[in-house]
């Protein structure tokens, strides 16, 4: 949530007007969101922009944290069929596992989690100092 708070103050600290603030966050949520990698796979091309967003740091910290690798498998649906067996109705229930393909890398490991913050920090640390400078430069001029 800093990193993204950070990225905020810069695009604010770098806009000249609000409407200018509106479309560079509109800019930023859409890349954020379309290159993170969690909705779709990404193509060879666009796969490393991913490493970019903060989203996909973000979500691939909660996922470790929360286990959803486990948790996925635990995912099912019931599924009921009535069947007329010519000596009345009987229904049939079933339970199927449905375990959904993740795009992104959820394996629960210590060392994952840690470089992740890691990089959630990195991305304070340049989105802040960089808002810095953009308020510095500013008041140069």
């Amino acid at each position: 949530m800093l990193a993204s708070i950070a990225l905020g103050l810069f695009i604010s600290a770098s806009a000249t007007s609000k409407d200018m603030v509106t479309y560079l966050i509109l800019i930023a949520i859409l890349i954020q969101i379309v290159f993170s990698g969690a909705i779709f796979e990404l193509s060879p091309l666009t796969a490393p922009l991913s490493y970019l967003t903060i989203t996909r740091w973000s979500l691939e910290s909660l996922g470790i944290s929360a286990n959803i690798e486990h948790l996925n498998t635990l995912s099912q649906v019931r599924v009921e069929n009535v069947l007329d067996t010519g000596r009345g109705l009987q229904t049939l229930v079933k339970d199927v596992a449905t375990p959904l393909d993740f795009y992104i890398n959820y394996t629960p490991n210590a060392l994952a989690l840690a470089s992740r913050w890691i990089l959630l920090l990195a991305h304070i640390l340049i989105w802040s100092n960089l808002t810095i400078w953009q308020i510095r430069r500013k008041d140069e001029i």
